[in-house]
């Protein structure tokens, strides 16, 4: 049986899904080493908890955050192919 595009579509979507899972997981991880709280880079970067908790459940982009965790030490690898949506 042919696969159809949609099928294929959703397929790249959940390898994509996955990938993001992956990157937050290991964040968090990163985050618990450094013993960092969602509160704790939010008064660094000047946001709310819960744009936080959206930053790391990737339902927002936030470049502040983004720079933040990087000039911490956070890994780059970790933000590759992240989509920043405007503020």
């Amino acid at each position: 049986m042919k696969t159809s595009v949609y099928q294929k579509e959703l397929k790249k979507r959940r390898e994509r899904r996955r990938a993001s899972k992956k990157h937050r997981t290991e964040i968090k991880i990163w985050m618990m080493r450094k013993g960092l709280k969602n509160r704790d880079i939010a008064k660094a970067v000047g946001v709310s908890d819960m744009m936080v908790t959206h930053y790391l459940g990737r339902i927002y982009r936030d470049p502040k955050i983004t720079a933040w965790l990087l000039e911490q030490g956070c890994p780059a690898k970790h933000f590759e192919n992240n989509r920043v949506k405007a503020a």
